[in-house]
């Protein structure tokens, strides 16, 4: 099973790509709330199901 990092309600100290950066400067010039979760690369969608069970947790 993949790393699921607790829930965050901040933007990542760093990004990993450009796009990732500006999706939170959209996100925060919106004024708009969201969570994330740091996980272990992901490939299937059954792998993305199993994150997701795990947040829910």
């Amino acid at each position: 099973m993949a790393f699921v990092s607790e829930v965050f309600t901040s933007v990542p100290i760093t990004y990993s790509t450009p796009l990732q950066e500006k999706v939170y400067q959209v996100l925060q010039t919106l004024e708009m709330t969201f969570q994330r979760v740091e996980t272990d690369e992901v490939i299937t969608m059954a792998d993305c199901q199993q994150i997701g069970v795990s947040i829910k947790s």
